[in-house]
Formats: C-alpha cells, sequence, structure tokens
C-alpha cells in the first residue's frame, strides 16, 4: 500500500511538472524567434540643406538682403548657411565652400574673377548642381563694353547659356513701377504653392530679357508702362534645376512677403527637397 501511495504520489508530481513544463517551453521559444526577427530601422532623416549665398553687386543691397535671408533660413527652416561677400581686392575668396553646398544663391553684378574664383563657379554649375540667381545675376560675370582691360576672367555667356535668359537692359526711371502677377498657366507650381497675392507690385524697374529659353517654365510676369517680361521662370541645366528672377529690389526682401517665400520655395524647389509650407 505504502509502495502504490508512493507510485500514484510520484505521478501526481510529474503531471504537475509537465503541466509547467510545455508553456514555459512555448514563451522561451517564442520570445527566441521575436528576438530573431530583423529590426526594423526608422530611416535617418536628411542632414539639413547646405546653402551657400554669394552677393557681389553694389547696387542693390544684395550683401545686406542676403544675409537678413540667410538668417530666416536658419531659423525657420533650420537651414545650414554660408554667406560670401564679394570685396574689390580679393573678389569672392573661400568659394572652396561650393564643394559642400546642396544649393547655390547668386547675387552678383558685372564682375569678372580671378580664374581660380570662376572655375569653382563653371565647376559647380557644369556639375548640374541646384543654382537660385537673382536680379543682376543675369549679367553676373560681363563687364559694361568699353571696360577697361583685365587679366580677370568673364563669362558673359552665362546668362544664356545657363539662366536660359537674354538680358539686354531694363526700363530704368522711366517707369520704375514692375506690376508683378503669376502666370496662369503655371498656377500649380510648387515654388507658386501658397503665393499670396497673386499679384503686386515691386520698386525694382523691368529686365528687358525676352526671348528666354523656350524650354523654360515661365512663373512670374511683369509689365512697366508698355513692357512685358517675364520675371520669374525654371529651367534645368546639365540635370540640374535652375530658378532665376529679375526681382530682387531691397523692397522686394523688406516689403514683400509673398516674394521671400517664393525664393524659399525655389531654393528647396530645385534641390528637389519637400517645400515646407
Amino acid at each position: 500500500m505504502k509502495h502504490q501511495g508512493l507510485i500514484r504520489q510520484r505521478s501526481s508530481r510529474w503531471k504537475w511538472l509537465m503541466g509547467w513544463f510545455w508553456p514555459v517551453v512555448f514563451i522561451v521559444l517564442s520570445m527566441v524567434g521575436w528576438a530573431a526577427e530583423p529590426v526594423q530601422n526608422t530611416p535617418a532623416k536628411p542632414a539639413p540643406p547646405h546653402v551657400v549665398l554669394v552677393a557681389y553687386e553694389d547696387e542693390y543691397e544684395a550683401a545686406r538682403t542676403l544675409r537678413d535671408f540667410a538668417r530666416l533660413l536658419q531659423q525657420r527652416y533650420a537651414c545650414r548657411t554660408t554667406l560670401l561677400v564679394g570685396e574689390p581686392e580679393k573678389d569672392l575668396p573661400g568659394l572652396d565652400v561650393l564643394d559642400q553646398a546642396d544649393v547655390l544663391v547668386l547675387y552678383v553684378r558685372r564682375k569678372a574673377l580671378p580664374a581660380e574664383q570662376l572655375n569653382r563657379i563653371r565647376q559647380y554649375v557644369e556639375a548640374g548642381r541646384p543654382l537660385v540667381a537673382l536680379r543682376t545675376s543675369s549679367h553676373a560675370f560681363a563687364l559694361r563694353p568699353g571696360s577697361p582691360p583685365t587679366e580677370k576672367l568673364q563669362w558673359p555667356e552665362f546668362d544664356q547659356q545657363v539662366l536660359g535668359g537674354n538680358y539686354h537692359g531694363h526700363t530704368g526711371k522711366q517707369y520704375p513701377i514692375t506690376e508683378i502677377w503669376a502666370a496662369p498657366e503655371a498656377q500649380q507650381h510648387p515654388i507658386l504653392a501658397g503665393i499670396e497675392p497673386k499679384k503686386w507690385r515691386s520698386n525694382g524697374s523691368l529686365y528687358l530679357v525676352s526671348p528666354i529659353d523656350p524650354k523654360a517654365v515661365v512663373l512670374l510676369w511683369g509689365q512697366a508702362g508698355p513692357h512685358k517680361e517675364p520675371v520669374a521662370w525654371t529651367r534645368t541645366y546639365r540635370g540640374g534645376r535652375v530658378f532665376y528672377t529679375s526681382l530682387g529690389h531691397p523692397d522686394d526682401f523688406d516689403k514683400c512677403p509673398q516674394f521671400v517665400r517664393l525664393l524659399v520655395q525655389a531654393l528647396f524647389w530645385t534641390m528637389n527637397r519637400p517645400i515646407p509650407h
């Protein structure tokens, strides 16, 4: 009897152990399988864009307006910025920073540059990298006819070759105010998103640029007196996106928030990045 009781006791313990064994094994195997599953990595956010701004002119306060614009890009859009301001004695040192640029903002007027400096800009542009050019950049590297001879280099073809423009003067004091409006056929273009009002005035004279590259996409038109001209357009060069506007008068920056927004959106569009709103 004692032997049978012992057998029953051992059998009961065995059933109890087996009752715990299999659930524990299941849990352990489940945990091992879970740990073996590949970890889904969250895609890393792209690095903040590096915007290089180049100001070298003496008529439209580009050094000041681009400095303020760079500060806006830093504070509101988390951009890294480098501002290069030209000086007659040194011209534009520091252009090696273009090697790390995500986009170049150019505001230059009638300058010949040392070969090493102009070649830096050429190299950037010829690589098909993003470019935003303002106002006098249509004649950035072309001295006036009759200027004294210089050993520095010019690039008079820059306007037609890269920007797709055809600058040949402006309306001047005869028609000092330019009426601006969005091209009806470009209303859905990302650069024009949220631009209000759709019509405004600029205190800068109207640049005479027609005819421009027929493949360019006109975003804004301007009219001063009887003259009607495109004042902002996009195109591609060497596969890279280019935006040009003949706007850029100091009042455009200081008094026209829609112009500043246009410029921000053009920057991100040329970089092919999502446009912030």
